[in-house]
Parts: C-alpha cells; sequence; structure tokens
C-alpha cells in the first residue's frame, strides 16, 4: 500500500507546500514555513531551492497538483492543443474585408477555437456618422514560440547553424 505523501513531510514542510500552492514561490513559502528574522534573501532563495528539490516535497506536490488540475481536466495535451488553436488561427476564419470595409462573422458561425482566439473587438461611432471597427487577436507570435520552444525548435536551430568565420584583411 503507498503512503500518503504529505505524511513523509514534517509540519514545517507541510506549511511549505501549502503555501507554495496557493501562492506558487518558492521562496515566500519558505519563508512563511520557517521565519528568520535576519536571513538575507539569497540565503532564503537556497534553502527553499533545496526544500522543494527533495524527492517528498516532489511527490507531494506532485500529488496535490494532480488532484487539483484533474477535475479541471487540465492536462499537457489540452493546453498544447489550446495553444496550437491560438497559433494558428487565420483572420480571415473570424473577419471579412472588402473595399476598405471590416465585418465580424456571426459570433454563431464561429467555433469555440475562433472565438477563444479573439483578444477584443471594439467599434467606435464617429462624430460624423461614421463607424470604425477594430478587431485583435490573441499574441499569434506568442503562441508560435511557446510551441517552437516545446518542440526544441530553438534548440535544434542553434546546433545545426553552423559557426561562420568572417576575417578581414587590411
Amino acid at each position: 500500500m503507498k503512503r500518503d505523501p504529505l505524511t513523509r513531510l514534517t509540519p514545517k514542510q507541510q506549511i511549505a507546500a501549502a503555501h507554495y500552492l496557493a501562492h506558487g514561490d518558492q521562496t515566500q513559502a519558505y519563508k512563511a514555513a520557517y521565519p528568520k528574522r535576519n536571513a538575507k534573501e539569497e540565503s532564503y532563495r537556497k534553502m527553499a531551492a533545496r526544500l522543494f528539490a527533495e524527492p517528498a516535497m516532489k511527490a507531494y506536490l506532485a500529488a496535490q497538483t494532480e488532484k487539483i488540475l484533474k477535475p479541471l481536466e487540465i492536462t499537457a495535451e489540452r493546453t498544447l492543443q489550446e495553444i496550437a488553436r491560438l497559433a494558428y488561427t487565420d483572420i480571415s476564419e473570424i473577419c471579412e474585408w472588402e473595399h476598405g470595409e471590416l465585418r465580424v462573422l456571426d459570433s454563431g458561425k464561429l467555433n469555440a477555437h475562433q472565438r477563444a482566439a479573439i483578444r477584443k473587438i471594439r467599434q467606435d461611432q464617429r462624430a460624423d456618422g461614421t463607424g470604425h471597427l477594430e478587431v485583435e487577436l490573441t499574441d499569434k507570435l506568442a503562441a508560435l514560440k511557446t510551441l517552437a520552444l516545446y518542440q526544441g525548435l530553438f534548440e535544434k536551430q542553434a546546433k545545426e547553424t553552423p559557426e561562420i568565420a568572417i576575417v578581414i584583411n587590411v
């Protein structure tokens, strides 16, 4: 029978873990569990890193994170799928334009990923009676960079790029 990871933590480690799960900051979590009046920030960071690297702490945090994410159906696959949707949504799926006039498609015709890619829609009425419509999608470049990092494309590119020596004779 597997032992509950929480029972392998000391009471102070449990405080640090709970604080970390609530706030996401290892150093602050360590300070909450082990307050020392005169400790330097760098000391706190080192001690926090050591505490959160311990196998029992890692196991406990992994188990708690799973408990939090599972009911929300938050998975790595779902997150990557959403990032891909944002990265690959084309504005022509959402808007039409002709002769300098922009028109947003009826929201009932847009699917969930197209609607999710819209950051904002703004419509202004000018004093002369003309209108101005502005449509902004989420940051496509940021989504593409996130996917490229996940796929290790930047690392591959750095390894495959040959070094070039330029010699100038004067």
